[in-house]
Order: C-alpha cells, then sequence, then structure tokens
C-alpha cells in the first residue's frame, strides 16, 4: 500500500523527535501555512515521550530551588501523571498540606532544541531555494516563529507570570477555574500549581456525568472574556 506524503511528514517528524514533533503540531493549527490535507494529519502527532527519572526530576528541583525535595514536599509520586517533549508533571502534596502539580523540566531539553532547530532552519533554507513550489508558505519565517515560540516556553518563569495573570483575571469566575500557582517554589525549570482533576477535551463527550452543552458555552465565553475583556488569552 502507497503512503501518501502528509502520512510520510508525520511519521518522520515523529522519528525525529520531541522538538520535531512541536514543530509538527504548530503547523497543525496554521492553515496560512500548510496545505489541509497536511493539516488533518500533523493533528494526529501525539506529544508522548518516554519519562525521565526521578533521580533527574528531584536533581532539577533541588539545585532550582537550593533546597532538598523532603524540605519542600510532605508527599511526591515518583511517577509521573503526564510526560512530554519540554516537561513532565508529578502529583506531590507541599508541606503545608496543600495537593499540587510540579512540572519538571526535562534536563537538557534547552541544547536539543536549540541544535534542532539549526537544522530546522537549515532544511527550511534549501527548500526555499531548490523548491520552488513552496517558497509561497515562507518556510524560513515558520521556522522563525517557531524558534520564538519555543524558547518562551522553555522558560518556566514566562509560564508562571502568565499563569499568575490569567489568575487574577478569572477570580471568582463562573465559567473559568485558573490553578493558583505557588511562587516561592517556581523558576526557570519548575512550577508548582495547583492540582486540579479534569477530563480531556477528546473525552469529555463519552464522560456521561458532564453537561457537555454547558461545558462548550463556558469554553466559548471564556474564550470571549480573553480576548476582549483582558487580551491575554
Amino acid at each position: 500500500k502507497k503512503i501518501s506524503n502528509e502520512v510520510r511528514l508525520r511519521k518522520t517528524l515523529e522519528r525525529l523527535g520531541p522538538t520535531f514533533i512541536k514543530f509538527g503540531q504548530l503547523l497543525s493549527i496554521r492553515p496560512d501555512f500548510v496545505p489541509k490535507e497536511y493539516i488533518h494529519e500533523l493533528e494526529k502527532l501525539q506529544d508522548d515521550v518516554p519519562a525521565f527519572s526521578y533521580e533527574e526530576v528531584k536533581e532539577t528541583i533541588e539545585k532550582s530551588t537550593g533546597k532538598k525535595i523532603e524540605k519542600i514536599f510532605k508527599k511526591f509520586e515518583k511517577k509521573p501523571v503526564a510526560s512530554a517533549s519540554i516537561a513532565q508533571v508529578h502529583e506531590a502534596v507541599l508541606k503545608t498540606g496543600e495537593r499540587v502539580a510540579v512540572k519538571v523540566r526535562r534536563p537538557g531539553i534547552r541544547g536539543i532544541v536549540e541544535k534542532d532547530i539549526e537544522i530546522m532552519m537549515f532544511i527550511a533554507k534549501l527548500l526555499e531555494k531548490h523548491v520552488k513550489g513552496l517558497r509561497r508558505y515562507r518556510p524560513t519565517s515558520i521556522v522563525e516563529e517557531f524558534a520564538e515560540w519555543t524558547k518562551k516556553e522553555i522558560n518556566f518563569n514566562i509560564e508562571t507570570e502568565n499563569m499568575r495573570r490569567f489568575y487574577k483575571n478569572f477570580e471568582g469566575s463562573r465559567t473559568t477555574k485558573i490553578p493558583r500557582v505557588y511562587d516561592e517554589y517556581c523558576n526557570e525549570s519548575m512550577v508548582v500549581m495547583e492540582f486540579i482533576d479534569g477530563i480531556e477535551l477528546h473525552k469529555i463527550g463519552k464522560n456521561k456525568n458532564v453537561n457537555l452543552r454547558k461545558a462548550v458555552k463556558n469554553g466559548f465565553y471564556s474564550i470571549l472574556e480573553q480576548v476582549f475583556v483582558h487580551g491575554l488569552f
């Protein structure tokens, strides 16, 4: 059976690893750059990356906070609840008793991302120079946008600041719950936030305990408020 170019691209990105998977995910939400048949295939990319060890998690936490992990947490689950290309998340309980989600940056990810972006830019320049049909999609511009977006994502101080602003914007909201951030434990490589149980969006329709109409309505109004009231979305 012949494999289409779209499927071949998705499989290639998956083989190339985390940075390229994230690049494919960015392309999947940019119909101004990518034809719709490619978007449909790139949407299947899953940011599913093997977890890194608890020893590395412990080392990152202790190095970035200057404290022993036992001094911060009463309980810390060694197995992550989620693992992705940039970071993984562990459930924990603070010494003060709050249940939290601890997001820890993947060791060495900055160097990996920088090298991968150099490779992407090299390929983009070649495509722009030698493949006339691709020039209108501006491959180098796409890589530049991705590089800027990813470098911000790697710095958790930016994420913490955004979460803090979101929390303030939606304090008292009836439709949107934003987790509280515990600033005293956050830094460039770690975020500690209130743990909130939830359901993934693509599974929400299968859950009989969820009022789907209300959930969609709340989400819609939340986005309108972010864009037109707060200007941060």
